[in-house]
């Protein structure tokens, strides 16, 4: 397959740096949300950048075929994560470099290299007059920032984004065969606060009497879990949806090598619940987890003290059936039934979404389950996924619509991180399904 075209676009959307967590990239942000709206522009779509609230400009396009014909709209995002050489990138993160069968750019997978599989497709298959649905485009700025407005974008411009079905690509493959997403976690962040002193405490003159915020603060954390990789408080399982046979089987089809996800990983262990496999635990099981803590001081040389502040963020993952209010409430709970009197304590929290699972027993579900099969040359792989899109939820509570979720990037694609790659044989198959999807 030639893909030197999509390669070349590839290319020039990979030097915009589109990294919207800082503000110095303000311009290059904007310069890729009219490079994508001109290049939909060049191939025949309708295209504008909207700019609403806070957020960086959306980019909303269509493409008519006919009256008769079903629409479907594809969501990307063309924002991207920081990158630069210093942080050990074989090449410039920007510069699109081929190397040993990928092609290696910050944003190649995440999220401009999957996005713009369809984009390239869609408008090759315009050019050709083989184009077989209305077309509409929603590329967003903001989602590497938690983009909070896009639910009230959505809910304003309903006429506008209106269609049949929602195509995501924003995810990876499974063993590298075709793979379907078909559930994705739901989210809550908190920042939990100790306070045990006004300020910070000469060790020498208080040591062994003060009580210290962050000892504090890590008796209450070894408390979240059990010994049996439970969450210790069982309100937390209140509500959650049981794990079906036909879903254990399905997870535990999919292929799992302890040995090849220790070096990819580093991680010897797994601490699932007994009798969980991998897949179940990470995509239908909900799980607390401290992404970080801090407290006192951490720099150069020593400082002889006894902190009186210490604050860990805690990172919470839901399933369906679950309510984040509630379990805000429930953790809420178990921080103060389980804090000392004399630790003052608070809790705040941000932007919580719900858990997801996607409706596999429609006819275009298993339309693109036989076309990604075709594809791919192997057997669709259905994942529930341990992260969280929450665009999706929006797309259902506001346009009723379900998603069809068709990740494309490798196991090893490195999102977020560095050398951040897209295999080149994943890429033709992406490719091959796009136009498979999207021809008469």
């Amino acid at each position: 397959m030639d893909i030197s075209e999509y390669k070349k676009l590839l290319s020039e959307i990979i030097k915009l740096k589109s990294i919207s967590t800082d503000s110095q990239y303000k311009d290059d942000v904007l310069k890729t949300a009219e490079w994508i709206k001109q290049t939909l522009v060049g191939y025949g779509f309708e295209a504008q950048t909207i700019t609403e609230g806070k957020m960086n400009p959306y980019v909303v396009a269509s493409y008519k075929v006919s009256d008769d014909a079903e629409t479907v709209l594809i969501y990307g995002h063309y924002d991207v994560q920081p990158a630069s050489k210093e942080d050990g990138w074989s090449s410039d993160p920007f510069e699109l470099t081929e190397r040993k069968g990928k092609l290696i750019a910050r944003g190649a997978i995440d999220n401009k290299g999957q996005f713009m599989v369809h984009l390239y497709t869609i408008g090759k298959l315009i050019k050709q007059g083989k184009l077989k649905y209305n077309v509409k485009f929603l590329i967003e700025g903001n989602e590497e920032t938690g983009n909070t407005e896009i639910g009230d974008f959505i809910a304003k411009n309903l006429d506008l984004l209106a269609a049949d079905y929602v195509m995501v690509s924003d995810g990876e493959t499974t063993a590298d065969r075709p793979t379907i997403d078909v559930g994705f976690r739901g989210n809550v962040s908190l920042t939990v606060t100790y306070r045990t002193a006004k300020n910070n405490l000469h060790s020498g003159i208080y040591g062994g009497a003060a009580p210290s915020a962050p000892m504090e603060l890590a008796k209450l954390i070894t408390k979240i879990y059990n010994d049996k990789n439970q969450v210790s408080y069982q309100s937390f399982y209140n509500g959650v949806a049981e794990v079906t046979q036909e879903e254990l089987e399905n997870n535990k089809s999919i292929p799992f090598d302890m040995s090849s996800f220790t070096n990819q990983t580093g991680i010897r262990q797994l601490k699932t619940e007994e009798g969980i496999d991998f897949f179940t635990q990470t995509g239908l099981r909900p799980m607390i987890t401290v992404s970080g803590i801090q407290s006192g001081y951490t720099g150069e040389g020593y400082s002889n003290i006894v902190p009186g502040t210490a604050f860990a963020k805690i990172n919470i993952r839901l399933v369906a059936n679950q309510d984040p209010e509630k379990v805000i409430q429930d953790f809420t709970k178990f921080v103060e039934d389980n804090t000392p009197e004399y630790v003052d304590w608070d809790i705040e929290s941000e932007s919580p979404c719900k858990a997801i699972k996607m409706d596999t027993s429609s006819a275009k579900f298993q339309e693109v389950k036989e076309l990604a099969e075709k594809a791919y040359g192997d057997k669709v792989l259905f994942k529930y996924v341990g992260g969280s899109i929450p665009v999706i939820n929006d797309f259902k509570e506001k346009m009723g619509q379900e998603t069809i979720s068709v990740s494309m990037a490798g196991e090893d694609c490195n999102m977020h991180g560095i050398d951040e790659n897209f295999s080149i044989d994943l890429l033709e198959k992406g490719l091959k399904f796009s136009e498979l999807f999207f021809s008469k």
